[in-house]
């Protein structure tokens, strides 16, 4: 019997623990703090490591291995991950410190995509392109974004936090956020993830701008969770009565998110492609919308904005929505070319976004 360090949970607490250890080491002295993240993330780090290889298989791909699902790791290499939040949030100072270690991280992460890509036998420049929801490129995007970021004046006395909106903000983007993960995770566990993919019908170019856009959008929630005295800079004047609209539209957006995810079942997919036993779905929402998660997660994009009240979250944010609304056309045509005439007629009595008004 193999031994088991890590579960889900049992990861996140870890992961939490310390970085509750390096806020508060030091007395606030940035190298002390400093020293105990680089302590705690390295442990992390070896454990993982230890574990990983001690199930490790012979038939199995070594590099891949390393981040591969296992023992529960949600995020696969989780510590280091982990190791990269600690660090980028208590060594703000210590640009060098970030640098060396978002390019050692943002390597092993390249190198996992260009072999993954070998295997596959698919072209691998794709792999040099950031992950927008990946943390190792969360943290390179704060690098790159932090001497700038650093000049601009602390405006103290215009803060949004622990407001009831700053509040809302966050809520709402993990409640998103663990909604498209448990949807992911169980349709990884019902083996659909398995199915061969006939066509891929996504466009590399588009694919990178909405990872870019993706990954700009957590770098803005990083900063406005954590440094509200500079995005004051960026505050929007909205009246309260607009921002409450904007959290009650985003509540609904994500119940409405739940029973997209639910009606698609294994025929999700976050890129656009095609597998053998793939089923046209026509229940739920789609008897009405031919893209309701686009128009789902546009609401939620638009009225998250409102609740943040700041030009920079809202520029990204439409941003998305725009990308998102250019990937309708190419996946009406991929649809077309896979069911046909059934495609056609469903379209007959659809709305693209919303459903459509019958005389």
């Amino acid at each position: 019997m193999r031994l088991k360090f890590y579960n889900r949970f049992g990861m996140f607490i870890a992961g939490i623990a310390a970085f509750v250890a390096a806020l508060i080491a030091g007395g606030g002295e940035q190298p002390n703090t400093t020293a105990l993240a680089l302590t705690a993330g390295s442990i992390l780090l070896v454990l993982d490591l230890g574990c990983r290889f001690w199930q490790y298989r012979p038939e199995d791909d070594r590099i891949l291995f390393l981040f591969a699902e296992v023992n529960g790791g949600q995020l696969a290499f989780l510590p280091v991950w982990i190791w990269g939040a600690i660090l980028t949030i208590t060594t703000l100072a210590q640009l060098s410190v970030l640098i060396s270690f978002g390019l050692a991280v943002g390597l092993a992460d390249v190198v996992y995509r260009l072999r993954q890509a070998h295997l596959k036998q698919e072209s691998g420049w794709l792999a040099l392109a950031p992950s927008g929801g990946t943390p190792l490129w969360i943290v390179g995007g704060l690098v790159l974004l932090l001497p700038w970021w650093r000049s601009l004046p602390p405006l103290e006395g215009q803060v949004d936090q622990q407001g009831p909106f700053f509040v809302s903000f966050l809520v709402l983007i993990i409640a998103m956020n663990l909604i498209r993960r448990y949807f992911g995770s169980k349709l990884s566990k019902q083996g659909a993830s398995a199915s061969e993919v006939q066509r891929s019908y996504e466009s590399p170019a588009g694919l990178v701008v909405l990872r870019l856009l993706f990954l700009a959008m957590w770098v803005l929630i990083l900063l406005y969770g954590f440094d509200q005295p500079r995005m004051a800079h960026f505050a929007l004047a909205l009246p309260g009565a607009l921002r409450w609209l904007g959290v009650a539209g985003a509540i609904v957006s994500l119940l409405l998110l739940v029973w997209v995810h639910q009606s698609l079942g294994k025929s999700w997919s976050r890129l656009l492609q095609v597998w053998e036993e793939q089923t046209l779905v026509t229940h739920g929402p789609y008897q009405w919308v031919r893209h309701p998660m686009y128009a789902v997660l546009s609401g939620f994009y638009l009225c998250a904005a409102l609740v943040a009240a700041n030009s920079l979250i809202g520029f990204v944010s439409v941003g998305i929505v725009v990308q998102f609304w250019t990937r309708i056309e190419p996946e009406e045509h991929m649809m077309i070319e896979h069911f046909g005439d059934a495609y056609r007629k469903y379209m007959q009595h659809t709305g693209r976004l919303l459903p459509r008004l019958r005389g």
